[in-house]
């Protein structure tokens, strides 16, 4: 599992799609479709379900080591169309198709983001030092 983590410098979630996507260690020449799908998926439901982040999620065979790539954006993106709230957390989630932890990956970041103790934090230390124990996803764990 690879960990990176992107300050954000874009306004909208096409180009936060973008940044994060670009910040990932797929191969270049993938990048353009992952970006478009990745997009066209966010179009068809163009809102986010949580309140203070947004997860991306994309699986596919040309991912063949598991990344989670974590944006922190300062300044904030207006992310859902029915309200003004701004958007600093984003994640995007890359897993091959023979990931058998990808439900328990999401689920684990899922949770981790809906702790307000966790997202203060990540506020209020602008997204440094975010890979730190407790955000890493351990499977081994989930199992126990």
């Amino acid at each position: 599992m690879k960990y990176k983590t992107v300050k954000l410098k874009s306004k909208n979630k096409t180009k936060i799609i973008k940044e994060l996507v670009t910040a990932s260690s797929i191969k270049k020449e993938y990048k353009g479709n992952v970006i478009n799908d990745i997009i066209a998926f966010e179009k068809r439901f163009n809102k986010s379900l949580w309140d203070d982040y947004v997860i991306f999620r994309y699986i596919s065979d040309k991912i063949k080591e598991s990344e989670v790539i974590f944006g922190f954006s300062e300044e904030g993106v207006k992310y859902n169309y029915y309200d003004d709230e701004l958007k600093h957390i984003f994640l995007l989630i890359l897993v091959g198709n023979d990931c058998k932890e990808v439900v328990e990956l999401i689920t684990f970041y899922k949770k981790l983001l809906s702790d307000e103790e966790v997202i203060n934090y990540i506020i209020e230390n602008k997204g440094e030092n975010i890979f730190e124990d407790r955000f890493l996803f351990k499977p081994e764990e989930i199992k126990k």
